[in-house]
């Protein structure tokens, strides 16, 4: 009997030490399964920065370089101008420095050689032509270019304005600043903006372009 007895105190011992070990090996799972979701947090975490850095880098690229010309303002009588861009032409000047950019926009077809030089166009109901140039003190850069009658001190500058509408050119017209975001070979993008209007009414227009070079 006393041989049966350390046997069954050997068993209930064997036993005790098993469900202990059971016991530590559930908990090392938990923790594994733990440390494993932790990870996989992490790794969404990731996931979702890197798919909102590139979501960030896409729209600064869409901001930079809008797909199409789309301008908006209104003339000297208060009418609205919506000038959706047919032409939208950009005739940079290299003087080896500096550099100057005129910009041509209609809402009709025009041969763009006619813009490169003086355009004084004869225009029909429901036409409007806009054009702007900038001059840069040494390199046509990105960067903003401001009026040099509103801002004397300024040195990159916007030195010349001209809107058509069928009612003929539009006089007086506000202050322009442009705000040119990217430049290329074949094409050149930016904002146009205007000053408030003064005491009279004076013709505006404002919005973002990509304008195709025509600089030979």
């Amino acid at each position: 009997m006393k041989h049966a007895g350390s046997t069954i105190g050997g068993l209930l011992l064997a036993a005790a030490l098993l469900a202990g070990a059971v016991s530590c090996s559930s908990d090392d799972a938990s923790e594994e399964k733990a440390d494993g979701t932790s990870t996989t947090t992490t790794t969404e975490a990731t996931t979702d920065d890197t798919e909102a850095a590139s979501d960030d880098a896409a729209s600064d690229e869409v901001d930079a370089c809008p797909e199409e010309t789309v301008l908006s303002g209104y003339d000297v009588e208060g009418n609205v101008i919506e000038l959706e861009a047919v032409v939208a032409a950009a005739d940079v000047l290299d003087l080896s420095p500096p550099q100057s950019a005129t910009f041509s926009f209609t809402n009709y077809d025009v041969d763009t050689e006619e813009l490169r030089g003086v355009y004084q166009p004869t225009m029909e109901a429901g036409q409007t032509y806009f054009s702007i140039s900038v001059a840069a003190t040494a390199e046509f850069v990105p960067g903003t270019y401001t009026d040099q009658v509103e801002d004397p001190t300024a040195t990159d500058i916007v030195n010349f304005t001209s809107l058509y509408t069928e009612g003929g050119r539009q006089l007086p017209t506000a202050y322009h600043s442009v705000e040119i975001t990217e430049v290329t070979d074949t094409f050149v993008c930016g904002t146009i903006s205007a000053s408030e209007p003064g005491v009279s009414p004076e013709a505006y227009v404002e919005g973002s372009f990509k304008a195709d070079r025509i600089d030979a």
